[in-house]
């Protein structure tokens, strides 16, 4: 059905180009994802009835104005947060430790504004009156200050941004989908997009006015597609039972009944065992293509472990938050451990790493780790280095203990107490991971080298940013950047694929299951926002 479907927009876009007699190659088709696009590629060739083609470029929205070369510089996302963080703590409305998460709050409901071309009043005080109408209140405290706080920062990092010529990622993109839309060069398929933004529709409509611009809609013309936009139209006109006896009505056997079914599962094991023996029966069919669509990450962790376990690989499009690595794991810890000034019980746990002391057998680290344990039953026990030191060299047989304690200290007098900017800290992090013997680890292991390279990146985009922050906050935006980063596994090709549920947008499988299709976890839903309201979010005009 969907080659069909790719076979007839083919036909339409070559219809369309010989009409208007523009070569092929000079044609932009605009795809919700590169899968399709390698797709529509194979059907124009298939269309064309030639061996060779030159085919038109073919890109995703973000991709094609990713060409655009605009004036100023990049405000990256880790810089804003940075100024959005000392904004709001020298204005002390929030608790310190909820600081970075406000400011990613904030950071997002700003790009949204931007992505949907809402204007906000230039007056505090009008917006407040806005805010409160939409919340149908004459006069509201929590209201006023949540219009209040948005527009003081709102204006005062536009502000900033006018001072320094800095352009925050979606401004950027707002300002390159104009310049797309006024510098029109290319007749323009649009091929099944979807959910678009308010810049983009405007960058088409302006588009429109200078080339021509072809929508090729997602197949809507058979059982299934009817089927499913009776379930879900763009506007309700009856209740779902009512539409759902209508449509029974029209066409009295479901065709999603040859293709559809459901398995209900109690707890997390049994999901997990259940869709691992439908992928090994799919396996067995001989099917080439299987999606598994996560929607709860913890039921896919468990499956993928059973599928490891029967030598079956995945490859996962969809990534792990990397603060679930092990990697992750020993530099939070490690930092923890310099924090709590060094808690015997966090040292022996530290020790057990296999990502410390690279040169050391794996052996002389448990022997370590225990010759800590045994010298502190004897004499009771004692926190820091010092006193685990002294405790140590009683002991005749606790060398490596105290060799390995010695080399915690002496790392440690990098993560000093004074504070310091965010680049300057994640410098002090490696120099102390290096004297650690961790460094060459986790460059050898695959989530470690990302981890790494992470705040490589992070460097780079703060080495302009001088605000002083202490060992505390830096070990809460470290935290949180690696609970927002993910971890991909590329090196994996299979014939099983964890992917998301809009990266399924006209992708062709043998099977797909979706893994956690509840209440709770359908439709992929971002969390609710802090600021706003539902309602309010409508007459603001964000989604």
């Amino acid at each position: 059905m969907l080659d069909e479907w790719f076979l007839r927009a083919a036909q339409t876009i070559l219809d369309h180009c010989a009409a208007s007699r523009t070569e092929l190659v000079d044609t932009v088709v605009l795809a919700p994802n590169f899968h399709a696009g390698a797709e529509l590629n194979r059907a124009l060739l298939t269309a064309s009835a030639r061996s060779v083609l030159l085919a038109p470029q073919v890109l995703t929205f973000p991709a094609w104005a990713a060409n655009v070369q605009c004036g100023g510089r990049v405000l990256h996302d880790s810089r804003r947060t940075a100024l959005l963080y000392h904004a709001l703590k020298a204005r002390d409305w929030f608790d310190p430790a909820l600081l970075w998460t406000m400011c990613d709050e904030i950071g997002r409901l700003f790009d949204e504004l931007t992505y949907q071309a809402v204007t906000l009043p230039l007056d505090r005080d009008e917006f407040a009156a806005q805010v409160l109408a939409y919340y149908r209140v004459q006069r509201h405290t929590a209201v006023e200050f949540e219009a209040s706080l948005v527009h003081e920062l709102w204006f005062a990092l536009s502000r900033n941004d006018l001072e320094r010529g800095d352009l925050s990622p979606a401004t950027l993109y707002a300002l390159q989908l104009a310049r797309l839309a006024q510098v029109a060069a290319a007749p323009l398929f649009v091929l099944g997009l979807s959910g678009l933004t308010r810049s983009e529709q405007n960058c088409l409509e302006q588009y429109a006015q200078r080339q021509p611009v072809t929508y090729i809609a997602a197949p809507r013309d058979n059982d299934i597609a009817r089927t499913l936009q009776a379930a879900w139209p763009e506007i309700p006109d009856a209740p779902l039972a009512h539409r759902a006896r209508d449509w029974a009505a029209e066409l009295p056997r479901s065709p999603l009944q040859a293709g559809l079914s459901y398995c209900a599962t109690h707890s997390l094991e049994e999901e997990a065992a259940a869709a691992d023996t439908q992928v090994r029966w799919w396996l067995a069919e001989g099917r080439t293509s299987i999606a598994l669509v996560v929607q709860d990450r913890m039921s896919a962790r468990r499956l993928r472990a059973l599928l490891e376990r029967a030598q079956i690989q995945v490859a996962d499009e969809t990534g792990w938050a990397l603060d679930t690595t092990l990697a992750s794991a020993v530099v939070m810890r490690w930092l923890e451990v310099v924090a709590t000034d060094f808690l015997y019980q966090d040292v022996i746990d530290l020790l057990k790493s296999g990502f410390l002391f690279a040169d050391w057998a794996g052996a002389r680290r448990e022997a370590a780790a225990w010759q800590i344990e045994h010298a502190l039953r004897s004499h009771g026990p004692v926190d820091g280095c010092a006193g685990l030191l002294a405790v140590l060299h009683r002991h005749t047989d606790a060398a490596d203990a105290a060799a390995a304690v010695s080399c915690l200290q002496l790392a440690a007098q990098h993560l000093g107490r004074r504070a310091l900017p965010l680049r300057d800290w994640m410098a002090k992090l490696e120099g102390s991971l290096a004297d650690l013997g961790a460094l060459a680890a986790l460059e050898a292991d695959a989530a470690g080298a990302q981890l790494l390279g992470l705040l490589a990146r992070r460097r780079h985009e703060l080495s302009a940013e001088e605000s002083a922050f202490s060992r505390a906050e830096f070990h809460r935006w470290l935290g949180r950047e690696l609970e927002n980063g993910a971890f991909v596994d590329s090196a994996v090709t299979s014939r099983v694929v964890f992917t998301h549920l809009a990266a399924t947008r006209l992708r062709h499988f043998d099977a797909a299951l979706i893994l956690g299709a509840d209440a709770q976890h359908l439709p992929s839903l971002s969390a609710a926002s802090v600021f706003f309201n539902q309602s309010v979010r409508s007459s603001l005009g964000l989604p």
